[in-house]
């Protein structure tokens, strides 16, 4: 079995109450996240997961659509795709107490056969993406709680 993970995880000096709130408001992804600066979506389990991602900086975005898959206040929130048998795909956004703050962790883990054309064409791009979004979140949630 083909399969992949892409990790970065970000200690925030920060309430984890003030970055989950910065992690559902999603309207406001663009004033710190450039991987996925746009999110549309109801917060039902199954229900469709619209975004842009930038997979390069100053290029346009790419149109995605997911599924929300897990959803834990405060805790987790996870979305994916299915096209098994060929790809199977999921983010989970974990939040966990840590000294002072909180451990804010981003893996996507891909599944299938298709998963050596995905990670030679996207895998450091997804990457990069993650770490620019615990870099932001980092940023953004520790200026906002000070």
């Amino acid at each position: 079995m083909f399969r992949r993970q892409y990790q970065a995880i970000a200690i925030i000096s920060a309430p984890s109450s003030a970055v989950w709130s910065t992690l559902v408001d999603t309207p406001d992804y663009h004033r710190w996240n450039t991987f996925t600066q746009k999110v549309d979506l109801d917060w039902a389990i199954g229900s469709p997961v619209k975004m842009e991602v930038v997979m390069n900086l100053g290029r346009k975005p790419i149109k995605q659509t997911e599924y929300l898959t897990q959803y834990v206040e405060g805790a987790k929130i996870a979305w994916g795709l299915n096209w098994w048998p060929l790809l199977k795909a999921e983010r989970t956004q974990t939040l966990s107490l840590h000294k002072g703050g909180c451990q804010y962790e981003t893996v996507d883990t891909i599944k299938g056969p298709l998963t050596p054309i995905v990670h030679a064409i996207y895998g450091q791009r997804i990457l990069a993406g993650f770490e620019r979004v615990c870099e932001g979140l980092k940023n953004y949630a520790e200026a906002k709680h000070k």
